[in-house]
């Protein structure tokens, strides 16, 4: 056999190989762009967190079959990182920062927006934005995330928002100076091979049409908009509600620009564990929160994070903050 022959065998065996071929939907777009803008620019730092929640987890399902709340853990994990945010507001900031002139804008919130990755009926993944968070009580704030969610089963709601804030994203390079990719991003998304395709439609123009006829039945307040899709102020991604049996560490967590903190959730463990006190040592068993903490090492350093780590112990340590929060 010569070379030439084994080559087109090896083209013929490789493309048998593949299954599908497909272009990734505008939701993938989003994020992937975002993604690849923060390991291109942002020196992370990443710290796994291991609080003992034994007795705050056991108080928690205490206080919900006594009081008949329905606030999931995920809910609860949210308003604990809120707590820590409250001790350590500098993590609750967005950098501006500019390569050529080495020079830098620290911008830091009152308020929390927490973006919160979610899994979408079709299976896709999309970040929902939930405003003014700690503002709200727990119970509010596990109100306020269903309202979200059943948002974004609106799939006509979700297409055009996903268009607005791909748009606005597009626009900002105009405005910061760079007409070129501007333009380029929005040739390719009009005209380019892999343009975009909403709702099984071929073409914007007839996805426009199809919303306008929408948005005439659907109020605008009852309807997701591109701003429940925006950067907040903190990402908070729960891998523990993918994969509920899953054990182990993630030792890289993204940031999305221009956040400067993240963290990423686990789920519940139970590991062993050695407890003293003045007479003697016992080993027994204690249930942890594994937490991913990431920071942007432009902005602040692992000092910045202390305050954090030491509010989110006294919260875990004091379950009966939970009577408060309610």
């Amino acid at each position: 056999m010569d070379g030439i022959t084994r080559k087109q065998n090896l083209y013929i065996q490789s493309n048998n190989l593949i299954k599908q071929s497909t272009p990734l939907d505008m939701g993938r777009r989003i994020l992937a762009y975002e993604m690849a803008t923060s390991a291109k620019n942002i020196p992370h730092v990443c710290f796994n967190y291991e609080p003992d929640v034994t007795d705050f987890i056991s108080y928690f399902n205490k206080l919900k079959k006594e009081k008949g709340v329905s606030v999931t853990i995920n809910t609860l994990v949210i308003r604990c990182i809120i707590e820590g945010l409250k001790a350590a507001p500098k993590l609750n900031s967005h950098l501006n920062y500019k390569y050529k002139s080495a020079r830098g804008t620290l911008t830091t919130y009152d308020f929390v927006n927490v973006n919160m990755p979610t899994i979408l009926p079709d299976g896709t993944m999309q970040a929902l934005n939930i405003r003014n968070a700690d503002k709200y009580t727990l119970c509010e704030l596990e109100q306020q995330i269903r309202v979200l969610l059943q948002k974004f089963e609106d799939e006509m709601a979700l297409g055009q928002a996903q268009i607005d804030l791909s748009l606005s994203q597009t626009l900002n390079f105009l405005a910061h100076g760079k007409p070129i990719t501007c333009f380029s991003r929005l040739f390719w998304a009009l005209f380019g091979k892999e343009r975009i395709k909403m709702g099984g439609y071929n073409s914007l123009l007839k996805y426009a049409i199809e919303v306008g006829k929408y948005n005439k039945t659907v109020k605008k307040d009852a309807r997701i908009n591109k701003y429940d899709l925006d950067e907040g102020t903190i990402m908070i991604s729960n891998i523990g509600s993918i994969g509920r049996n899953l054990r182990g560490h993630v030792t890289m967590f993204e940031l999305i620009p221009p956040q400067i903190f993240g963290v990423l959730v686990g789920n519940l463990q139970r590991q062993s564990a050695v407890f003293s006190d003045e007479q003697e040592e016992t080993i027994g068993v204690k249930t942890v929160l594994p937490l991913t903490l990431a920071f942007d090492h432009r902005a602040c350093d692992f000092g910045n994070l202390i305050p954090f780590i030491d509010r989110m112990d006294e919260v875990f340590a004091n379950p009966h903050i939970l009577d408060e929060w309610l």
